[in-house]
């Protein structure tokens, strides 16, 4: 039906933006982290010497920062086809059951809300995951064999990230919980962070 291709090039429309969007806020995002995590990495070169402050300097992030920018404009991207697949299943449920253009409006615009909650857990988890990426990094071009994991401490913390609490990690040997690979903040919804250990 015509108002079907309209809304499904309307979606393609949105699509394209949406991906230009999520583009610039991706860079703007890695930007602030990478910063604050520099600021972090100066503070703690200060307390134990000029020397490491040089290696610090010379620790190459970009690859990580491409790698992060990239797959979070995909994860960003995937919201507004996975809202578009969820409007034409609507609209074929519509037509099957005669359901009503209100009706349908309806349940259209709640697909909104599935929209918003996905784009929270991706914002706070990338959020997270980047922060640890750029730490790894750092703290392997200084000679770090890995970290501490470290959780919140407190009640909402997940039982198996309570386990993970006070472990070792090694950077190049990720662990796997609740069935998921990667390091303390580089999983989704994890409030944990990396202490990392430094050579003498």
């Amino acid at each position: 039906p015509r108002g079907r291709t309209e809304i499904e090039e309307h979606l393609s429309r949105y699509g394209a933006t949406l991906h230009r969007w999520s583009a610039s806020t991706a860079e703007g995002m890695l930007a602030r982290i990478d910063e604050a995590d520099r600021n972090r990495w100066r503070r703690l070169a200060t307390e134990i010497g000029r020397g490491i402050e040089r290696e610090l300097q010379g620790a190459t992030v970009a690859p990580a920062m491409e790698q992060l920018k990239a797959d979070q404009v995909r994860l960003i991207t995937s919201l507004s086809t996975e809202a578009a697949e969820r409007v034409a299943e609507l609209s074929r449920q519509a037509l099957t059951t005669g359901e009503r253009a209100d009706a349908l409006a309806r349940r259209i615009y709640e697909t909104g809300a599935v929209s918003r909650s996905r784009a929270t857990l991706i914002a706070r988890s990338e959020t997270s995951r980047a922060a640890t990426v750029l730490q790894a990094t750092r703290a392997q071009a200084v000679g770090s064999p890995g970290y501490v994991w470290e959780t919140a401490r407190d009640r909402d913390v997940r039982p198996s990230h309570r386990a993970m609490q006070g472990r070792f990690v090694a950077w190049d040997e990720p662990p796997t919980v609740d069935g998921l690979v990667g390091h303390a903040g580089a999983l989704p919804n994890c409030r944990c962070y990396c202490r990392a250990v430094l050579p003498d």
